[in-house]
């Protein structure tokens, strides 16, 4: 490899390792975050898994065993 080349890749590495943090440091700082978003979508501690589902019946009774040997 000649003089020229090596002095050439030397600079293209250091420009390399000098513009990457740069360019980061410039894309964080342009980034806008939204402080309180519009819309957060129903609340998970407040989802129903089967909404409309309030009477089913309880483990180990014989409503349950029924619904077991009966469901469709």
């Amino acid at each position: 490899m000649s003089l020229s080349c090596r002095i050439a890749a030397g600079y293209a590495a250091g420009v390399t390792l000098v513009a990457a943090p740069v360019l980061i440091f410039l894309g964080a700082a342009s980034a806008r975050a939204d402080v309180a978003p519009v819309n957060t979508g129903p609340s998970v501690s407040h989802h129903e898994t089967f909404p409309g589902q309030h009477n089913f019946p309880q483990p180990a009774t014989a409503a349950h065993h029924h619904h077991q040997n009966h469901h469709a």
